[in-house]
């Protein structure tokens, strides 16, 4: 909640838009499947992640499981591997990870422009 509050806050910031969508894409796949984050087996042996594929396969941590044939929404799952940094992330990471990468720029440019303006 107070996450929300913060984005509604900075509505008017175009990156706060593509955070608050990774964010609700991510709230929808867990949401989905029981509040776990499914993760593609297939994902982790491309990002260099087998020995967490083997912790999943043999039990599981409180946020992620593995997608199985009863996974809804996969394809918002973790599916995304990163090899260069041994991660795997969902398409609302992505998002995510878009919006802090324009947030800078955004507010930047912002106070410049405001800074050249008459008082």
């Amino acid at each position: 909640m107070l996450v929300g509050y913060g984005l509604w806050q900075n509505r008017e910031l175009r990156t706060i838009w593509l955070a608050a969508f990774g964010l609700a894409l991510n709230t929808l796949v867990m949401t989905a499947n029981g509040g776990q984050m499914p993760v593609s087996a297939d994902a982790l042996i491309a990002a260099g992640l087998e020995g967490f594929l083997h912790f999943m396969q043999t039990s599981s941590d409180a946020v992620h499981n593995l997608i199985g044939p009863g996974t809804k929404l996969w394809f918002l799952s973790d599916v995304i591997p990163l090899p260069w940094f041994k991660k795997v992330i969902s398409p609302g990471d992505a998002f995510l990870f878009l919006a802090v990468l324009l947030f800078f720029p955004e507010t930047t440019q912002r106070v410049i422009r405001q800074r050249r303006r008459p008082a």
